[in-house]
């Protein structure tokens, strides 16, 4: 007896800044996006749930000079399962993608250019591979909360270190660091 295969859904679009997502699934940017100006902490996408992908599609999310914006972060505590690939981080955000407190992540394949603070922040558990980091001004440009595996990345001209690490466990493999 064949059962019926379950139904794929298609991804959900994400066209402008200020979106908070607030259920699993998969989300897919369809355009470039720009932080706007603002006075205080600005999210671009911020994530409020467990198991969520988010593909940037080639896309930039442009900070526009605005230091404390924030590309990509989970706004709350205790949550995981999460991937963002495929696109670029520009213009001097506070953090291009931050999920510090968030285990269990993966970011593949992220380009971050000209970046304030930290560029990528990965949790305890996460995985950052085949990522390029270049020109943060004041943070690393991949920290990793041990344990943690950053493999495969390109890191350079970043002011606070190109890899930066808190605890013991975490892997790196085949970056190219200087």
């Amino acid at each position: 007896m064949m059962g019926t295969p379950p139904i794929a859904r298609a991804a959900t679009p994400i066209t402008a800044c200020g979106t908070t997502i607030t259920t699993p699934g998969s989300y897919v940017v369809t355009k470039n996006l720009t932080v706007k100006k603002t006075t205080g902490e600005t999210v671009c996408i911020g994530v409020d749930t467990n198991d969520v992908t988010i593909d940037l599609s080639g896309f930039t999310i442009d900070c526009a000079g605005n230091e404390s914006a924030i590309a990509i972060e989970s706004v709350a505590g205790g949550l995981e399962g999460f991937i963002v690939r495929n696109g670029h981080v520009t213009g001097s955000c506070a953090s291009a993608v931050d999920f510090f407190e968030t285990p269990g992540v993966l970011v593949e394949r992220v380009s971050v250019v000209a970046d304030f603070d930290d560029g990528i922040e990965l949790g305890i558990g996460s995985l950052g591979i085949d990522n390029v980091v270049t020109d943060t001004s004041d943070g690393p440009g991949i920290f990793g909360d041990c344990p943690a595996a950053i493999i495969d990345n390109t890191l350079l001209s970043n002011v606070s270190g190109n890899l930066s690490f808190g605890g013991d466990g975490c892997v790196f493999f085949n970056n190219l660091a200087p």
